[in-house]
């Protein structure tokens, strides 16, 4: 098995001693990099969500409500937490637009 060694900060270290609870720190550093390439495997929420947007709606608008209440639904998380975790990451990278207007709003679905 290869060795890998790393130098941490002095705060670091003793947090490390705080959450190793018995354990050898040797141990929770594999934990911890087991998990953050099992994460790296996850797809993305917001790869999700746009390709069940384009699977379900298409590409071009669709009203806002619309758009939260089946992402809320269909990745099963609360839609108040829909704008912030899904579509502002979306738009923010472009691929999707958001038109407000006095009485409605709309998302709009941008191709691949």
């Amino acid at each position: 098995m290869p060795r890998v060694s790393a130098r941490v900060s002095d705060e670091l270290a003793e947090q490390l001693e705080e959450i190793a609870d018995g354990k050898a720190k040797s141990e929770i550093v594999r934990e911890g990099l087991r998990q953050i390439v099992e994460a790296d495997d996850d797809p993305e929420p917001t790869d999700e969500a746009l390709k069940l947007l384009r699977k379900r709606f298409g590409t071009g608008s669709v009203e806002l409500n619309a758009v939260e209440s089946t992402l809320a639904s269909e990745m099963n998380m609360p839609k108040q937490s829909i704008r912030p975790t899904i579509l502002s990451p979306l738009r923010r990278s472009g691929q999707i637009a958001v038109i407000q207007k006095i009485h409605t709003s709309h998302v709009v679905i941008k191709n691949e």
